[in-house]
């Protein structure tokens, strides 16, 4: 188990970022811890009023002992997931933020001062993940390497409602065993896709959010590629699940939830990474929307499998 001892220090980054050649394996791979302070005044407003209430007025209390550092593991944990682990008794109840690939995640720190997190490497492995706490205390990691077979896409969207990605996997319709979403995705299976019997490879949704809580939501369909298997395309549709049918009530007209302004992430075999913009515009309260309507289908582009 790897553990981040960081020490806290004001001012610049300092850290210690080393490659090790593994000669038994016949590889090499790198790992980074740094820590900062983040600048002075920085806040997180979507944080205001989640923070541990202050000493009541006219309350007196010693200087609480020093915070040590938090201790963090960070492991693999297949299909391109990285399980994050925390242990900080002295920020027990608090809140803290683990960032990647622009998307920003709250976890809260439970009784005993312990979270556990399981991060989609949706932006690949030289994306770093900064873990933050309230007392501005950051580690930072590298993600661990994940295998050339994976490509994922992803879906980021931060307006409080819930979205729905869906892949329609070589010329699958709706409701076919290879039209693959996160209402469809045992999550017990989620961890391992089931094998192929098609020299084709599989994809499952890995991470799916319901757009509930504060921060990043998100949805990210992995798919897991063969050495030799069978060329075809992938197809993508997101619904606005919390629309549905009928534009109305919150979801409609001028109203906050109306629309949805999301990012589109698409992480390749060879580790190129795509970003994109797309959005669902607000409609007119009461319009009827159609299965065509409703599934949009245009915002992440076809998908192309291509044989090796």
């Amino acid at each position: 188990m790897n553990l981040a001892q960081p020490t806290r220090r004001a001012g610049k980054a300092r850290g210690t970022c080393r490659r090790v050649l593994g000669a038994l394996l016949g590889s090499a791979f790198g790992w980074c811890d740094i820590t900062v302070a983040a600048p002075a005044g920085e806040e997180f407003p979507f944080l205001q009023g989640r923070l541990v209430s202050p000493v009541a007025t006219g309350q007196t209390r010693s200087p609480p002992p020093p915070c040590l550092s938090p201790r963090i593991s960070f492991r693999p944990a297949g299909l391109g997931l990285t399980a994050i682990s925390v242990q900080s008794d002295c920020r027990a109840g608090q809140d803290m933020i683990i960032a990647y690939g622009g998307a920003s995640f709250i976890q809260n720190l439970d009784a005993s001062g312990r979270a556990a997190f399981v991060l989609d490497g949706f932006a690949g492995h030289q994306e770093l993940i900064h873990v933050r706490f309230m007392d501005r205390t950051e580690v930072m990691r590298l993600p661990p390497e994940q295998p050339a077979r994976l490509t994922k896409v992803a879906i980021l969207w931060s307006s409080g409602v819930d979205l729905d990605l869906h892949a329609f996997e070589f010329g699958a319709a709706f409701g076919d065993p290879r039209h693959v979403w996160a209402g469809k995705t045992p999550p017990a299976e989620r961890a391992q896709s089931a094998p192929s019997t098609d020299r084709r490879g599989r994809g499952l949704v890995t991470t799916s959010s319901r757009g509930q809580g504060l921060g990043t939501s998100a949805e990210v369909y992995t798919y897991e590629h063969l050495p030799d298997e069978l060329a075809g395309s992938i197809r993508f549709a997101v619904d606005f699940v919390s629309r549905g049918d009928r534009a109305a009530g919150q979801f409609c007209g001028d109203a906050p939830r109306a629309g949805v302004q999301l990012r589109i992430v698409v992480l390749l075999p060879d580790g190129t990474v795509r970003h994109s913009t797309g959005e669902f515009a607000p409609l007119v309260c009461g319009t009827e929307l159609t299965a065509a309507a409703r599934y949009n289908t245009k915002l992440i582009p076809e998908l192309w499998v291509r044989r090796p």
